[in-house]
């Protein structure tokens, strides 16, 4: 599910409807919508998190990759995390 994923932040909400609507379920495969909608709801906090992790590494130059991170951005990751935590929040925080 890519979703929450930073690359996808353009695609809006009626792209993602659209592509629910019509997306074809493999088989008898009829849990895939309980499965998507409860996914939903963890990737967004997991990216927040995620987003979060980045920033602390990188300002702290602590943690230890794979592969070369050098090109990530700190002001780029604040502005995920701030994205990520701002729909959090309206999400599950704001509601009466």
């Amino acid at each position: 599910m890519l979703s929450w994923h930073p690359k996808t932040q353009m695609i809006t909400d009626e792209q993602w409807n659209w592509l629910w609507e019509n997306y074809e379920i493999p088989g008898e495969d009829k849990s895939l919508h309980l499965r998507r909608e409860i996914y939903e709801h963890l990737i967004l906090i997991w990216w927040c998190l995620r987003t979060l992790q980045y920033i602390i590494e990188i300002a702290t130059g602590r943690g230890k990759r794979l592969v070369d991170a050098s090109n990530i951005s700190l002001e780029e990751k604040q502005e995920q995390f701030w994205y990520y935590f701002e729909m959090v929040t309206d999400r599950y925080l704001n509601k009466p």
